[in-house]
């Protein structure tokens, strides 16, 4: 049917609204919205989209006798739902979707090395928060090119937003968690990493998440330098102490140790979070890591 409620652009708030709750909650980043045939009645009702509920490999015999669904399945469903219902009814007039979309000669949806944005020195910071130092960096270090990775993708277009005002032309933004991506970072070498007040997950059974575990900082240094570090800097004690013995047991050397890191404004920069902290009177730690001699 070609009636006009059933057609939706996809930049329209409901079809990227949709769009954001799927790619967080599932983790497919990349995923693009995509239409089938057919029609029901439901097309009477006003701004509605079909949005799900069946999964790849997966039938459950849909409008069929015997129809199933795996448990699974409708446990994925029923957050996806869930978060999409909240999701609707905060809808605001500027979406982060459609304006990350705008933005391609920012926002990058694939890594594609014949690009000119990885034939100069490359830094990558993860976890890069409303982007206060991933835009001070690259406008102070023009010859270096800065991938910044954030995974709140709210979060990742208030960052775009700065950075177009920034006018900074060394700066690449993935809305996307490291542990999706790291893979398809791996023909790419850089000069610098940087882990800038990253969440410090602090109940024990989530010791997995924290970036710093032995397994992320060996993934980390394998995509440096000869001569690249790793730069870590955050205000919780625990993951202080956390990072240092995951370095360890990853053989990974720390070259610098700062247990009350004082800010250099000639070498560093700020984060949003790092501003916030210090006007509380926090102590900032700071670790500089090389890459593991192989």
């Amino acid at each position: 049917s070609d009636c006009k409620n059933l057609l939706f652009d996809k930049k329209s708030p409901l079809v990227s609204t949709l769009m954001k709750v799927y790619k967080q909650e599932t983790h497919q980043l990349f995923a693009k919205p995509f239409t089938i045939g057919g029609g029901t009645y439901a097309k009477e009702a006003k701004n509605t989209v079909a949005f799900g509920a069946t999964w790849k490999g997966h039938p459950g015999n849909m409008h069929s006798p015997d129809e199933y669904i795996y448990l699974d399945d409708f446990y994925k469903d029923i957050a996806i739902y869930a978060h999409a219902i909240y999701a609707l009814g905060k809808l605001s007039e500027w979406e982060a979707a459609p304006f990350l979309e705008g933005h391609p000669e920012l926002v990058l949806t694939s890594f594609e090395p014949s690009d000119s944005f990885w034939k100069a020195p490359l830094a990558l910071e993860i976890g890069a928060g409303k982007g206060d130092f991933a835009i001070a960096f690259a406008l102070a270090n023009p010859s270096i090119h800065l991938l910044a990775l954030e995974r709140d993708i709210s979060i990742c277009a208030s960052f775009a937003k700065k950075a177009v005002a920034s006018g900074a032309i060394n700066l690449r933004i993935v809305p996307a968690d490291f542990d999706v991506v790291s893979e398809e970072l791996e023909p790419f070498s850089f000069e610098k990493i940087f882990l800038n007040f990253s969440d410090p997950w602090p109940k024990k059974k989530h010791w997995k998440r924290r970036l710093t575990t032995s397994d992320r900082l060996l993934t980390f240094s394998s995509l440096l330098t000869a001569s690249g570090k790793i730069y870590q800097k955050t205000d919780n004690d625990d993951l202080y102490l956390f990072s240092k013995e995951e370095a360890l047991k990853a053989g990974l050397p720390i070259i610098s140790d700062e247990e009350d890191y004082k800010f250099d404004e000639l070498t560093d920069y700020m984060s949003e979070y790092e501003r916030r902290f210090r006007a509380l009177g926090k102590k900032i730690h700071r670790l500089v890591y090389s890459k593991k001699k192989e």
